[in-house]
């Protein structure tokens, strides 16, 4: 997969950091990958699966498909998840994967997380950001105190 855009660029940096699977590091930036015109923002991370392709996975997800079907009906189908960047909020750091974690490795984890969201958000540098749930408004980062206040 060739993507040159700076905000999968960081994302794919994070992902080495990480000990992410190589098939949820290429799904997060297929996900990822789309013009800076709208961000979909998850603001709850989806628990990555072994998705093949895009279509895949989209198929395997209730959010991802929900997500869909309302940038197709609000658009009039000129817009769907396959051309609309959509970004995790807590980058890699799923449900699942933050049970396994202790309290200060968890938020070590979200604060490196969130980090590289904000930059991937700077990078890709959004005309409209559109997110996905409030279940972060408790969160110490001012990046998400905002964004769960719309």
């Amino acid at each position: 997969m060739v993507i040159n855009s700076r905000h999968v660029l960081t994302l794919r940096r994070y992902s080495h950091e990480m000990p992410v699977n190589q098939a949820s590091a290429d799904f997060a930036e297929m996900l990822a990958d789309g013009p800076s015109d709208l961000l979909v923002v998850l603001l709850e991370p989806l628990d990555y699966f072994r998705a093949t392709t895009l279509a895949e996975g989209i198929s395997k997800s209730h959010a991802l498909r929900q997500i869909d079907q309302n940038l197709r009906k609000f658009s009039a189908n000129t817009r769907s998840i396959l051309n609309t960047a959509v970004f995790d909020i807590r980058v890699f750091i799923s449900a699942k994967f933050r049970a396994t974690l202790s309290k200060s490795e968890l938020r070590e984890r979200e604060a490196r997380s969130f980090t590289v969201f904000q930059e991937m958000v700077e990078d890709l540098s959004p005309v409209v950001i559109i997110s996905c749930q409030c279940a972060t408004r408790n969160s110490p980062n001012p990046t998400l105190q905002k964004t769960s206040e719309y």
